[in-house]
């Protein structure tokens, strides 16, 4: 009840409108005013389900399970109010699926739809959304190398490169995509959940002192 309420809160005609003026300045303000009601709510929801020890967090795009204060505020939240703008709109829908299937403890769905959920970003970011392929994830993380969508440190290239790593491997092992003979539980898909929004953070970042994209 409280998911369907909190979709009643949100302005669906101006994201219909947000979303054909994708890529632009005026896209972006409208979807946050599509969200405006929304952000009120889950500001004081969030604070109750706190006080109440209640394991969920209320974002743009659903309710996401509830974890270190730290990683809602500065990964979770800023990174999930970017994507619900119109430009990550597929983005933002997997993700959605993504919570969905993690509250409903579909946890091998969760980390395959995680990877798919990057995967979309990146086709985004170059321009290849609906191209598709063996191989395309490493190729698409290639690109973003090359290309200082992922950039930093030699400390930060050697977590990139485990973290590239580590979404793809998660996927083949845990996830849905084949029969498993290693339990995947919900640890494992919170993981993948954190792994890919920290990523996708640092992409936007970069992206953004580069000023490639107006989010």
């Amino acid at each position: 009840m409280l998911s369907l309420y909190a979709d009643q809160l949100i302005d669906h005609f101006k994201l219909k409108r947000a979303k054909s003026a994708a890529g632009s300045t005026v896209g972006k303000l409208i979807a946050n005013s599509a969200f405006r009601s929304l952000d009120h709510f889950a500001k004081h929801l969030n604070h109750l389900f706190d006080q109440f020890s209640v394991n969920l967090f209320v974002t743009r795009s659903g309710f996401v399970p509830h974890q270190d204060k730290g990683i809602l505020k500065n990964v979770y939240e800023p990174t999930l109010e970017i994507l619900s703008g119109p430009k990550w709109d597929s983005v933002n829908s997997i993700f959605r699926e993504v919570f969905a299937d993690f509250h409903a403890q579909r946890y091998p769905e969760a980390i395959t739809k995680t990877h798919n959920a990057v995967l979309q970003f990146l086709k985004l970011v170059f321009g290849e959304e609906g191209s598709s392929g063996k191989g395309q994830f490493g190729k698409l993380i290639q690109n973003a190398k090359s290309q200082g969508v992922i950039s930093g440190t030699d400390d930060i290239q050697v977590w990139i490169k485990w973290i590239t790593g580590f979404l793809p491997s998660e996927r083949a092992n845990k996830g849905s995509a084949k029969p498993t003979l290693q339990a995947t539980n919900s640890a494992d898909a919170l993981l993948v959940m954190n792994v890919a929004l920290v990523l996708i953070q640092h992409c936007l970042q970069n992206l953004e002192d580069q000023r490639w994209i107006d989010q």
